[in-house]
């Protein structure tokens, strides 16, 4: 990949930029058949998946990026705060790229972890037709759905469209859980003239997931029941809805082949239904106290 923006914020070869930026670029993604984004970070080095029930299945982002946790990213260099476990893994049906910028930049980006950022660069419209559908089928009843369409609306190509749609569906080896996501992201341009465009954006991801917390971690290693591992003792009702709405724009002007200004906006609703049961854990060497606040 030879230019990113995140770093500088301008269309800067990696090469010559003068902070440590690591890409994962379309190719990549498409060869790996990367579905989420904490699949897609396994190219960085440096960064790992964080702890947690809602990362490991399947309810929250969350990384470790040189030893400092963040649940954040950005979507075009524009933060996108994560809420606890309410917008659920981020899809990559419309994501051109992801870069990972290293170490502090609060001088760009403001408060933010200083182990880095990671910011998604989306698909953009195309002036000239193409449409692309694919599936997917896994283990545990897995199955996946994308759909990618982009093209001119009008004969003077002013007006674009890019529409990309994906819906998943998977179970588990685990009792009651099940997941299922659906995504749509619109996206229209409006060529005003040579040196200036309008975009606006949508996005709508709805995630219903099972919280499956396991087993209670054995006392000495030894489990006091022959238990399967299927076993899910959640029960059946545990379950978390979320949904995330956002809507923006991206207004750009170039003054010349060298200046550009843009000005953007987002705006985000996330909706969350969640009802799971909480395991109170031993708080004492001896086993027989428990932790209260």
């Amino acid at each position: 990949m030879r230019n990113s923006s995140t770093a500088t914020k301008t269309d800067t070869p990696v090469m010559e930029t003068p902070f440590s930026i690591q890409v994962v670029p379309k190719q990549v993604l498409e060869d790996r058949q990367s579905v989420r984004l904490d699949k897609a970070l396994e190219n960085v080095s440096g960064v790992i998946p964080a702890g947690g029930v809602g990362a490991a299945y399947g309810q929250q982002n969350g990384w470790v990026i040189r030893g400092f946790v963040t649940q954040d990213y950005y979507r075009d260099g524009m933060r996108v705060p994560s809420i606890r476990i309410a917008d659920g893994f981020r899809e990559l049906a419309n994501i051109q790229k992801v870069e990972v910028l290293k170490g502090p930049a609060s001088i760009l980006y403001g408060r933010m972890e200083p182990g880095g950022i990671v910011n998604l660069v989306t698909k953009k419209t195309l002036d000239e037709p193409h449409t692309a559908v694919a599936q997917q089928f896994g283990s545990y009843g897995f199955y996946r759905t994308t759909i990618d369409s982009t093209g001119p609306i009008t004969d003077d190509k002013s007006l674009l469209y890019r529409v990309n749609l994906a819906y998943e569906n998977s179970g588990s080896y685990r009792d009651f859980v099940e997941h299922e996501r659906v995504f749509l992201a619109p996206n229209l341009r409006w060529n005003i003239s040579d040196r200036t465009s309008l975009d606006l954006h949508l996005e709508y991801q709805r995630s219903n997931n099972a919280t499956d917390y396991g087993f209670l971690a054995p006392n000495n290693n030894n489990r006091p029941f022959a238990l399967r591992n299927s076993l899910n003792l959640s029960g059946p009702n545990n379950n978390l809805d979320s949904e995330r709405i956002s809507f923006g724009f991206d207004r750009s002007h170039a003054f010349n082949d060298h200046w550009k200004i843009n000005h953007r906006f987002d705006i985000s609703y996330l909706p969350l239904s969640d009802l799971n049961p909480q395991f109170v854990p031993i708080g004492s060497r001896q086993g027989r106290t428990l932790c209260r606040s």
